[in-house]
């Protein structure tokens, strides 16, 4: 949506919703201004842009966690007007937890312009607002229902009409996001009548049966497309916060809201159930219909009931499941629960040797109660039957009488001092913990010449490392060898329970851009000199791991390579994935493949500088290529990972023979063919059987194709490298090193005029300006182009680019015939200047004390004239 710039351009009645004229003048400023800062990384946080076709615009986030969560709940708001992320400062003021008075300009996350309302929304994780609560309980803290919210801020905006308002994600949220995530293809698309009669069968069915499972809706519909499109287009009711999509065993489907809520008795902030067929035993007790039951037996898939009327009834475990799920039915904890609580609690913590020794002296008590002989005391084996009696009625168990409790035995008390400890504690914060990295004894003698000071006894050395062993490892690495040493030695990073699947929840649903060079030399297939490692870049479905578009070129990493990734990936599939997680690069952060990804309705999430793991798919494929395939060819570059080590003789680029059209079909063949057929560890089955599988069962999802036609083509033409521009000069333009002409010479009237300038990287021999408001098509007239043409050279990019670039580095080339050259030229030219200074010697001048030189020594012209002169004076 274009940005609204005056009140009267806005469909915001500020006068129905009491807007103050101080409230009218922030959003009017906040909307003109715009997002006053872009998005930041925290932490380990993926911010990327959500688009919104419905708004038309692209919604950016710092945390795909939290603030995106947020966005995704505003798709079902049909009152939302506009989204301003990072709106313009408001000034709160807030009491600390201490009595002290604090003030600050903040920021808040998004300003959400409704038909009925203005919001100022502050997003954070759960974790932050009760550690800031903690602080300052006036600026966070919870109210009487449970819900976050600020005082500070509220109180701030309040004068205004506004409203401020916390948002902490839920469970129910999440679920949410997934849900539209998962249907996201089925929102925002014009549908064709084809399309819109197709949601037809799923009516007719939910109208017969008001209400009915999800699996048994698509067995019966049989097009898994109609059934996601009735429940995006909302054509049926769903409980979108509280049922899963991707889990239709457990999703229920409604013919309208009113039967939804009439059968939903949960509330809408509900948790999915977590029953399982295993979790109802005989004896449990249940309130079912109102009505106190107990479980008289289960077999197979069937529970038997008697409530206290001594009435029976029979159900199913779906049946069960969906009750508990719609709040119709609860599970009461009964003492044989808490029983087997208290036992597996006690049996965690109880080490193997423990209960191997529990069980000898089981067998000993049962041999002594049989009477047999054995050497266990009588009043041993009297207090060991009182305690297997008390564990069988406590714990259900009886063995864990007998279970040895000498870990809990001896006094542990410490008997450091106090004073003592916390200087340690001090030292290693200030002295171990340093950028200078510190060995543990250096800060010790530290910590004692620090104690000898204080007049305090020291620890000895031993426990002073143990109080380092006992702190934060991922902070100490942080701090002495720094956050990339720290990530590599770190575990897994904790999202939240439950956390959003970060490889979405289907094909289609995230994939992964990234570039790597290839370890292979190419030769070309012209002239057979060597071109160097190509650059490889690459689309990967997250997901089902399948690869979904690549890219070979000679350029470093840039738009060019993603501009033809993504033309790649509908060349092959005719779609974009809905997501796509990329790095920090500025390739990746280039304002022409923002527009691209919006313009198609893809979301961007840039993972966090400098950790790997959050592109793991990608960067496990590019492991996967080098040693199945790269490190199998001649003339891969493995050997140079030994660096010095590396003899000339083994030199890789002496080995090169593979030639760009020869490895790029080779690739093409592993990519496409042998790859997607091999089973991967990391998701247990063949990437082509996931992909085909998440097809099958979620959609094929045909609303969202994209037709490789022309109009697509152009709007995926990368400007030229280097400078967007170009001038032209006589009629020619000039793109890395080569000359393009105009169609019939219709640049010829533009000479001297600057141009933005579009490439064809798959076809250098083309390339368009735009002069004069129109695109006009360049021809490449040069040589070498010519030549590859007319020898049908497929990949000639590679060639060309690598060809072109390393000719003008030759300088730093060692050529003997050169050298040869040159040392012969400059010899020439010390002969050839000790001739000139010979012959243009000036004759020196004849005087009364300087006789005539020999005529020996005289050239045959001055003799003569020497001669005369003689014959003149006698």
């Amino acid at each position: 949506m274009a940005a609204i710039t005056a009140v009267q351009n806005t469909s915001v009645p500020f006068d129905s919703i009491g807007i103050s004229e101080d409230g009218r003048t922030y959003v009017i400023r906040a909307i003109e201004a715009g997002p006053t800062r872009n998005v930041s990384d925290g932490v380990s946080n993926v911010t990327g842009f959500a688009p919104m076709p419905w708004l038309g615009e692209s919604i950016p986030f710092e945390s795909k966690n939290v603030e995106a969560v947020f966005v995704a709940t505003l798709a079902f708001d049909e009152t939302v007007v506009q989204i301003i992320a990072q709106p313009a400062p408001i000034k709160i003021e807030w009491v600390t937890i201490d009595g002290k008075k604090r003030s600050t300009w903040h920021r808040a996350d998004y300003l959400v312009i409704c038909t009925d309302r203005i919001l100022l929304v502050e997003c954070k994780d759960e974790d932050k607002l009760e550690e800031l609560e903690q602080k300052a309980p006036d600026r966070f803290r919870r109210d009487k229902k449970g819900h976050w919210i600020s005082p500070a801020g509220a109180r701030a905006v309040s004068s205004w009409g506004i409203q401020y308002q916390v948002f902490c994600p839920s469970h129910a949220d999440k679920i949410l996001m997934r849900n539209i995530d998962f249907v996201w293809d089925h929102f925002w698309p014009t549908l064709t009548p084809l399309q819109i009669a197709s949601v037809e069968p799923v009516k007719r069915v939910l109208a017969e049966r008001k209400h009915i499972q999800l699996k048994e809706l698509l067995r019966m519909v049989s097009d898994v497309d109609a059934v996601h499109l009735a429940i995006a287009r909302k054509q049926v009711s769903f409980r979108w916060q509280h049922h899963l999509l991707r889990s239709p065993e457990t999703a229920m489907v409604y013919v309208n809201d009113t039967v939804r809520d009439a059968l939903s008795a949960a509330p809408i902030n509900a948790q999915l159930p977590e029953l399982k067929p295993t979790s109802i035993e005989v004896g449990d007790h249940l309130r079912w219909i109102h009505q106190e039951w107990s479980v008289l037996s289960i077999r197979d898939t069937t529970v038997t009931m008697v409530n206290t009327e001594h009435r029976v009834a029979e159900l199913s475990l779906d049946e069960i499941t969906h009750a508990v799920g719609e709040g119709e039915l609860v599970i009461h904890d009964n003492p044989s629960r808490e029983q087997d609580q208290e036992a597996t609690e006690i049996l965690k913590k109880c080490h193997p040797n423990q209960l191997t020794k529990a069980y000898e002296r089981f067998e000993q008590l049962r041999n002594w109660q049989r009477g047999e002989l054995t050497s266990l005391a009588d009043r041993t084996a009297r207090d060991w039957k009182k305690r297997v009696a008390d564990a069988e009625i406590r714990y259900g168990i009886p063995i864990l009488g007998l279970i040895d409790r000498n870990n809990d035995k001896g006094n542990r008390n410490s008997y450091v001092d106090p004073f003592s400890k916390q200087l340690a504690l001090e030292s290693i914060n200030e002295d171990y913990c340093t950028e200078a990295a510190r060995s543990g004894v250096f800060a010790f003698k530290k910590y004692q010449s620090k104690c000898k000071a204080k007049q305090v006894q020291p620890l000895c050395y031993s426990t002073y490392m143990r109080y380092v062993k006992k702190g934060d490892v991922n902070k100490r690495n942080r701090k002495r060898h720094g956050q990339r040493f720290a990530y590599q030695h770190c575990g897994p990073i904790s999202q939240g329970v439950p956390a959003l699947p970060v490889n979405g929840d289907r094909a289609w649903g995230v994939a992964h851009i990234d570039h790597t060079p290839v370890d292979l030399e190419l030769v070309s297939a012209i002239t057979g000199e060597n071109l160097g490692q190509p650059w490889l870049t690459l689309m990967i479905d997250a997901w089902s791991r399948v690869v979904l578009g690549y890219y070979l070129s000679y350029y470093s990493p840039s738009r060019v390579a993603l501009m033809m990734v993504v033309r790649d990936c509908v060349r092959r599939w005719n779609r974009l994935p809905n997501k796509l997680v990329v790095d920090r690069g500025p390739d990746f952060r280039s304002v022409y493949f923002d527009k691209l990804t919006s313009g198609y309705n893809s979301g961007k999430l840039l993972r966090p500088t400098g950790e790997g793991r959050f592109g793991s798919p990608g960067e496990r494929i590019f492991g996967t290529a080098n040693t199945s395939l790269f490190h199998q060819l001649t003339g891969n570059t493995k050997n140079r990972v030994l660096r010095r080590g590396l003899s000339s003789t083994h030199d890789p680029a002496k080995f090169a023979i593979w030639t760009p059209d020869a490895f790029a079909e080779l690739f093409e063949h592993w990519a496409f063919d042998v790859y997607p057929v091999t089973k991967h560890r990391g998701i247990g089955e063949k990437p082509r059987d996931r992909y085909q599988r998440s097809l099958r069962d979620h959609g094929d999802r045909g609303l969202v194709r994209i037709p490789y036609n022309d109009s697509f083509l152009f709007s995926t033409l990368p400007e030229a490298p280097h400078s967007p521009t170009r001038k032209v000069g006589k009629g020619v333009v000039t793109i890395d090193h080569l000359e393009y002409r105009g169609l019939n010479d219709s640049i010829n009237p533009y000479n001297g005029q600057t141009g933005q300038v579009r490439i064809a990287p798959n076809d250098p021999s083309r390339a368009w300006i735009f002069l004069d408001k129109e695109w006009r098509e360049l021809v490449c007239t040069h040589d070498l182009m010519r030549e590859y043409m007319e020898r049908a050279v497929q990949y000639s990019h590679l060639e060309i680019s690598a060809r072109l670039s390393k000719a003008g580095k030759r300088i730093g080339e060692i050529d003997d015939t050169v050298i040869d050259l040159i040392n012969r030229i400059s010899e020439t030219e010390v002969q050839l200047k000790q001739r000139k200074e010979e012959l243009t010697a000036p004759t020196p001048e004849l005087s009364a004390t300087n006789h005539s030189p020999p005529v020996s020594d005289l050239t045959p012209s001055t003799t003569m004239k020497v001669r005369t002169l003689n014959e003149e004076i006698a």
